[in-house]
């Protein structure tokens, strides 16, 4: 059924309105109470969150010397990676000399002494750069006059020791000199030892 109310807007009885009635129930105040601490606690989360914040910046910034040190040793590290690869080509091409030389010794034959065992760089003509040899000098007497003979097998037996020859190409024979000193012919020669 439809109501009208006749009376004059003053005597009228005033509608409450809703927001009021919301806040004057029990459980509005609740809410209202979980709001405002909830509020309360995102505040004290970010001031916590502002404050281990910025104890983080000062030990990052107390760490700098260190990330310098670490970058300083990274450069360092990447160095010698790079260096590696010819470290290990110069294990792998090296040359025992303390080897050859005991080889020699054991190889030599009476009637020889060197003079002078030698690594010596020489232009490549057709190559344009350098390449080294092994130069050993040495001089060979003998009572019967077979100084050639004498040589000749002193070089036969350096080509045919593996050990000796194992780094050379070739082991050639170089200028031959003869001399006298005193009563003795000499002969002087070289062998020159082309590294492979």
């Amino acid at each position: 059924m439809i109501e009208i109310n006749l009376l004059p807007l003053e005597l009228r009885e005033k509608k409450k309105v809703v927001f009021e009635q919301f806040f004057k129930t029990r459980s509005a105040f609740i809410i209202l109470g979980i709001l405002i601490l909830l509020h309360a606690l995102m505040h004290i989360l970010f001031a916590l969150n502002g404050m281990r914040l910025s104890k983080l910046e000062k030990s990052w910034q107390g760490l700098s010397e260190k990330r310098e040190q670490i970058a300083q040793l990274n450069r360092e590290v990447a160095k010698f990676d790079r260096e590696i690869p010819l470290i290990e080509q110069l294990i792998e091409t090296r040359i025992l000399w303390s080897e050859k030389l005991n080889r020699i010794s054991d190889l030599i034959i009476n009637g020889i002494w060197l003079n002078e065992v030698v690594l010596e760089k020489q232009k490549a003509r057709a190559r344009g750069g350098t390449s080294e040899h092994l130069m050993i000098r040495g001089s060979a007497a003998s009572r019967t006059k077979d100084e050639p003979a004498l040589i000749g097998r002193f070089m036969q037996n350096l080509k045919d020791d593996s050990i000796f020859s194992a780094d050379f190409v070739e082991i050639e024979l170089g200028p031959i000199k003869k001399r006298q000193i005193a009563q003795t012919e000499v002969m002087d020669f070289v062998f020159i030892c082309r590294f492979k």
